[in-house]
């Protein structure tokens, strides 16, 4: 997240310097040595947005909410402000749920950046998505001047879909300014660029069976799978799985752990089965379900968006 752009269509107009006298021209070799000066200096000073850590699950399940943690620091205080931008590779599928972020001036939430272009350059062109992939392009709520040496913690979670394999996740991040969007030409990581990223994060979605499959046969442990749709509006389902006959209970619970609905209870023989949940009459938010046998106990969460 620089202030100032390094030799990118401005190289004479850096070097173009007149001392005493603005008619008098520097002398050619005076010059060489000037620009190695401007050159090796001017990195102290101008530095961009450094990508330091990326924490994400390397699995996850058709409908899950993919969860992952950004930290990002910025060594070059600026008193100009700006909203924090941060771009995520994904399937084509997937969806921004939430997001947060934190340091040491404020926190907030992340948002959808709904511009056509945006405003630090076009990643879609400057970094084109695999087939099946996207750019989901997000930005912070609020514009904040930044101390030095400040570290951010972003917070992003996002609806898995249906598409299963394994796929790179890539994270970019700069600042809302205009062309902003200048990428580091090594390697590796040098906060000298504006730009950062962070590519090929790889995880892998698994394939949640469907009713027919989930129907046949008798499972050689105890399941309880993530709801389907998720988020859901008003219905979803939730599949569960018996090794062995045994007294069953599944629960939903609000976030504040008070029963909403019980939708089992009662004793069920060994094999697969399904239940549909309706959240018509609740409020949107996020609800937790447990599923409770004689030797197995396990809770999921699920969001109801409206």
């Amino acid at each position: 997240m620089g202030i100032l752009k390094i030799g990118q269509n401005k190289p004479d107009r850096i070097l173009d310097i007149k001392f005493f006298n603005r008619s008098k021209v520097m002398d050619k070799k005076f010059k060489m040595i000037l620009a190695a000066i401007v050159y090796l200096i001017l990195p102290v000073f101008i530095s961009g947005c450094l990508i330091e850590s990326v924490d994400q699950p390397a699995t996850v399940n058709q409908g899950d909410t993919f969860q992952s943690t950004i930290t990002i620091s910025d060594k070059t205080a600026d008193s100009n402000p700006h909203q924090g931008a941060v771009d995520v590779l994904v399937p084509d599928d997937w969806t921004f749920q939430s997001g947060t972020y934190t340091f040491t001036g404020g926190s907030g939430s992340m948002m959808i950046d709904t511009s056509t272009i945006p405003v630090y350059g076009n990643v879609d062109s400057a970094i084109p998505p695999p087939a099946n992939m996207k750019w989901l392009k997000l930005l912070s709520d609020k514009a904040y001047p930044n101390p030095a040496n400040v570290v951010y913690e972003v917070v992003l979670k996002l609806n898995v879909g249906q598409k299963t394999g394994t796929f790179p996740i890539g994270y970019l991040t700069t600042k809302n300014s205009q062309d902003l969007l200048v990428f580091n030409p090594h390697d590796y990581d040098n906060d000298s660029a504006w730009t950062d990223t962070s590519m090929n994060h790889m995880v892998t979605v698994n394939k949640v069976l469907g009713i027919e499959e989930w129907n046949n046969g008798i499972p050689d442990k105890f399941i309880l799978s993530q709801n389907y749709p998720n988020p859901f509006n008003p219905e979803t389902e939730i599949n569960y799985g018996l090794k062995q006959s045994s007294p069953v209970s599944l629960n939903v619970y609000s976030v504040s752990g008070t029963l909403v609905k019980r939708l089992v209870d009662e004793v069920k023989n060994a094999g697969y089965y399904s239940v549909k949940f309706s959240g018509l009459d609740l409020p949107s938010g996020v609800y937790f379900y447990k599923l409770t046998t004689n030797q197995f106990s396990a809770v999921r969460k699920m969001v109801l968006l409206k």
